[in-house]
């Protein structure tokens, strides 16, 4: 049930978010950083990737609509603004890219077969519950690595549309931040470790919004 679910803050999302990208910042900065002003502490560019952050938190929160690969496109396009060349803005990958710490490497995607794959994730069962369909998708963008950069900040915003109809977040608290990556490189490298991170990640990194959201 929703009421069972923990409330999360807007700052604590963008927080968590932030340290699963490596951005080493306190929960203090992130209040200073949500209002686009700058902090000693943060490189210029980590500013450039936050401030990405923020413009794709603020689009994917007004939309309603099943995230089909149209939308998966222009988020990452939000997502990596600036930060890698134009070209390769929201557009499917055509090379190689490596995962720190495992020698696992994904195949480069074909858009006609990942667009198929999304759109059975999305289209199961309506038994299926929407969390189950988010996580199942941001976990599958995760692995499958679809863009040249940004993917799993790109998975993450998506999955959160698709639960934006029930005030509902998907966040990785940032004490399971290690052992969701342990999680999610075994996930990588043997497919029979899903439900496993997809128990894991309902359990743990489900949350209402509070009122900060509004």
């Amino acid at each position: 049930m929703h009421s069972e679910y923990p409330y999360i803050s807007k700052n604590e999302f963008l927080f968590n978010m932030m340290r699963l990208e490596n951005i080493l910042v306190s929960r203090e900065d992130v209040e200073t950083l949500s209002q686009r002003i700058s902090t000693y502490s943060v490189t210029p560019q980590d500013i450039r990737k936050i401030d990405d952050m923020l413009n794709s938190l603020s689009y994917a929160q007004k939309q309603l609509s099943v995230p089909g690969l149209d939308t998966i496109k222009h988020i990452n396009k939000l997502v990596v603004y600036g930060t890698v060349s134009d070209e390769k803005e929201g557009t499917i990958r055509k090379e190689g890219v490596k995962i720190t710490n495992t020698e696992w490497k994904p195949p480069i995607p074909d858009e006609f077969q990942a667009e198929k794959i999304i759109n059975n994730i999305l289209g199961q069962d309506p038994d299926v519950p929407d969390i189950t369909k988010a996580i199942s998708l941001m976990i599958y963008l995760m692995k499958n690595q679809l863009f040249s950069d940004g993917n799993k900040r790109t998975a993450q915003f998506c999955a959160n549309i698709l639960v934006n109809a029930d005030n509902l977040a998907i966040s990785i608290p940032f004490t399971l931040q290690h052992e969701f990556t342990k999680m999610l490189i075994l996930y990588y490298e043997e497919e029979s470790k899903k439900e496993h991170l997809v128990q894991f990640l309902e359990n743990n990194a489900v949350f209402r919004k509070d009122i900060t959201w509004t």
